[in-house]
C-alpha cells in the first residue's frame, strides 16, 4: 500500500512537470498573442480615428460650400480654419484656392492624442474640390415641362428639362451629352438620340442610339442673386442702354452707344450689372464677362436683354477660353432681333416657365448658339443650331452660381 502511494505521488509530479513544460508556455503564447492583437486593434482604431479627424475637414468644407452657391468659395476669411480640438485629438488644414480654375486644394492632417505637438498617430488626407455651375453642364436647360416644336434642330452637349419633354418637330437630333427629362420623355418618329437618356415616367418615340436610364441626376435651377451682383460689379447702370463690345489695343471694351463712355474689361473679368432696366448688346467680346439685368418679375420695362447682332468671342473659335467667356443673365427675357445671328456664351432667363428667349418675326434666316441656353426659344428662324461649349466648365465667366464637387480624395501616410 505504501509503495502504491509513492507511485501515485510520482505520477502527479510527472503530470505537473508536463503541465509546466507544455501547457503553461502554450497559455503564455495565447496570452501574448491576445495582448498583441489587442494592441494592434487599439493602434488600428487610433489610426482610423486620426483619419476620421482629417476627413472631418473635407466634410466641413463641402457642407459650407453647399449652403451658398455664390459666396465664400475662395476668400481667405471664409476658408480660414483654426486647429480643431476633439476629445481624442486635433485636425489642421492648409488650403490653396485657385479662382481661375475654380478649385480649392486641401491638405488636412488628423492627429490622435492629447498633445498636438507630439501626437501618437497622424493621418493626412488631400482633396480637390472643383466648383461647377449647373449653367455650364448642358447645352440647353429648361425649368419645367418643354415641347420642342421646331424642325431640323440639332442639340449638342446634352439637354435638361425640369419636367416632361415632348418632341413634336421633325428631324430633331440630340448629339452627345445627357438628355434628361424630369418626367416623361416622348420623341417623334424622326427624333434621333445620339446620347444617353435619363427620365422619370416613360420613354418612347424616335431612335435611341445610347442607353436609357429611369432616374434623373441631381440638378439645381439657379436664381439671380441681385444682392451679390450689386456688391461686386465692375460697371453698373440704372438707365436703359445699348452696349457695343469691341477690342481696342488688345483689351476688351464696350461703348455705351450714344455717349462717350467706354468701359475697359479687366484681365480678371468683369461683372456688369444693370439694375431695374432694359439693355441691348452686340459686338465682339474680349474678356471673361457676366451681364446681369435685374428687374421686377413679369415686367417688360425691366430685366430684359435684347441681342441686336452677333455677340461672339474675340478668339474667333465660338469656344470659351482663358481670355474669353460670356454669360447673359436676365430676370425676364432675352430677345434676338437679327435675322441671321451667331451668339456665344450662356443665355439664362430666371423665370423660364413664363418668359423666354425670343427670335425675330421675319420668318427667315438662321440662329446659331454656341454655349448654353436656359430657356425655350420662340423661334421664327428657318433653322437653328444649339452647340454646347464644354470649355465653359473650365473657363466660366465670373459670378456664376456654382456647386462644389469633390473630384479627388486621397489618404497619405
Amino acid at each position: 500500500m505504501k509503495r502504491l502511494i509513492l507511485n501515485d505521488r510520482g505520477m502527479a509530479m510527472v503530470t505537473a512537470l508536463i503541465i509546466m513544460l507544455f501547457v503553461i508556455p502554450l497559455v503564455g503564447t495565447f496570452l501574448t498573442r491576445a495582448i498583441n492583437e489587442h494592441e494592434a486593434n487599439v493602434k488600428d482604431r487610433q489610426i482610423k480615428t486620426a483619419r476620421v479627424l482629417a476627413n472631418n475637414v473635407l466634410v466641413d468644407f463641402m457642407r459650407q460650400f453647399s449652403q451658398d452657391h455664390y459666396d465664400g468659395h475662395y476668400d481667405s476669411t471664409s476658408l480660414a480654419r483654426c486647429e480643431a480640438f476633439y476629445s481624442v485629438g486635433y485636425s489642421t488644414v492648409s488650403i490653396e484656392a485657385d479662382t481661375n480654375r475654380h478649385t480649392v486644394f486641401l491638405r488636412a492632417l488628423g492627429k490622435y492624442g492629447q498633445d498636438s505637438s507630439n501626437p501618437k498617430f497622424t493621418k493626412k488626407i488631400t482633396g480637390l474640390i472643383q466648383f461647377i455651375s449647373d449653367l455650364t453642364r448642358f447645352g440647353s436647360m429648361i425649368n419645367g415641362a418643354f415641347t420642342i416644336t421646331g424642325s431640323n434642330v440639332i442639340y449638342t452637349g446634352g439637354m435638361y428639362t425640369n419636367g416632361a419633354m415632348t418632341i413634336s418637330g421633325s428631324n430633331v437630333t440630340f448629339n452627345g451629352g445627357a438628355v434628361i427629362s424630369n418626367g416623361n420623355h416622348t420623341g417623334s418618329g424622326t427624333t434621333t438620340h445620339n446620347a444617353d437618356v435619363y427620365y422619370l415616367g416613360s420613354c418612347s418615340g424616335g431612335t435611341y442610339n445610347g442607353a436609357r436610364y429611369s432616374y434623373v441626376p441631381d440638378v439645381d435651377w439657379p436664381t439671380i442673386n441681385t444682392t451679390y451682383y450689386s456688391q461686386r460689379y465692375h460697371y453698373r447702370t440704372t438707365a436703359n442702354q445699348t452696349w457695343n463690345f469691341s477690342v481696342v489695343g488688345g483689351s476688351g471694351t464696350f461703348n455705351v452707344v450714344g455717349t462717350t463712355t467706354v468701359v475697359t474689361i479687366p484681365a480678371s473679368g468683369a461683372i456688369l450689372f444693370t439694375e431695374n432696366n432694359n439693355l441691348t448688346v452686340y459686338g465682339t467680346v474680349r474678356g471673361r464677362v457676366i451681364i446681369v439685368c435685374s428687374g421686377t418679375l413679369g415686367s417688360t420695362t425691366q430685366g430684359c436683354i435684347t441681342v441686336s447682332g452677333n455677340l461672339r468671342y474675340a478668339n474667333g473659335t465660338n469656344l470659351a477660353s482663358a481670355q474669353d467667356s460670356l454669360a447673359l443673365m436676365a430676370k425676364n427675357r432675352i430677345t434676338f432681333t437679327a435675322p441671321n445671328i451667331v451668339v456665344n456664351g450662356i443665355y439664362f432667363v430666371e423665370q423660364a416657365g413664363t418668359t423666354q428667349l425670343q427670335g425675330t418675326s421675319s420668318g427667315t434666316g438662321s440662329f446659331s448658339l454656341y454655349g448654353v441656353r436656359c430657356s425655350g426659344l420662340s423661334s421664327y428662324y428657318s433653322s437653328a443650331l444649339f452647340q454646347y461649349d464644354p470649355n465653359l466648365v473650365q473657363f466660366p465667366p465670373p459670378g456664376l452660381p456654382e456647386k462644389p464637387f469633390l473630384v479627388m480624395w486621397r489618404v497619405e501616410g
